[in-house]
């Protein structure tokens, strides 16, 4: 079953505008961006790959040593390598629309600060002024988020869903809570969207865990940039099959990463 809840189409109506007045953005990006030097890698995103399937042929096919750096005789391209035996393993991916660097990497590597506004705050304290029901397709388990109109609609991953439906009439908005039924593998990581859509330094939590779930969410709620996000993660990882510093790990992944494209 699809997801169930106000289309962009149908808040394009509610809002008086027709499907082609919303805003439009290719996808996938036709262009990726240069490559970075390391010392342009401090803000990037994570993605997990499980330690087992990398094998000890990989590591020594490319020449990879534990925590160190290396160059890409045939480019200018830099990376870095740390293995963990326990965990998986981190090397540098691809690089992101706005300047970032995406990673395979293994535990979350962003946490809130103190003081920084998030939904997972009390609502009364941290002046919540609405509310977002999800409910599981499977067996209706509902969860409840209290969020912040000027977040969903404005920040720098706005979701033009919000956008639209904050400017209109329609009695969700005059009520101040959506309702959505989503399946629970993509209902269990709206959190993690939310943590995104707060604050951009959660890319850097993306896993292979949860990156399907990110971004089918953030097609269905618009939010252009973080699913246009996603896909360069996922279509630079599939053009490293031509790498042989990425090849192995790549195609035993390319099952993934294509269903995702499709």
């Amino acid at each position: 079953m699809g997801f169930t809840g106000p289309s962009r189409y149908e808040v394009g109506l509610r809002t008086s505008m027709s499907a082609d007045e919303l805003p439009q953005v290719q996808y996938p990006p036709t262009q990726f961006p240069p490559v970075l030097t390391l010392a342009d890698r401090m803000e990037g995103a994570a993605i997990s790959l499980p330690a087992e399937e990398i094998s000890e042929d990989d590591m020594i096919e490319s020449n990879w040593s534990s925590g160190s750096s290396f160059s890409d005789s045939n480019s200018d391209e830099e990376s870095i390598l740390t293995f963990d035996t326990a965990e998986s393993i981190t090397y540098v991916l691809a690089a992101g629309n706005a300047g970032h660097v995406f990673v395979f990497g293994s535990d979350p590597s962003y946490s809130r600060p103190d003081g920084e506004l998030s939904w997972r705050m009390d609502p009364n304290e941290c002046f919540s002024d609405y509310t977002l029901v999800v409910e599981t397709e499977e067996d209706g388990e509902k969860e409840t988020y209290h969020v912040h109109r000027a977040i969903l609609a404005f920040g720098q991953r706005r979701c033009d869903y919000f956008s639209k439906l904050f400017l209109s009439s329609f009695r969700e908005n005059q009520d101040a809570v959506s309702h959505f039924i989503f399946p629970t593998d993509v209902a269990a990581f709206f959190p993690d969207f939310l943590d995104i859509l707060y604050n951009p330094q959660y890319t850097k939590n993306i896993s292979t865990t949860n990156v399907s779930a990110l971004r089918k969410l953030s097609f269905y709620f618009c939010s252009y940039v973080l699913s246009s996000d996603i896909t360069c993660i996922i279509k630079w990882a599939i053009q490293k099959i031509g790498n042989p510093r990425f090849s192995n790990c790549v195609l035993r992944n390319m099952a993934f990463y294509t269903k995702l494209l499709c």
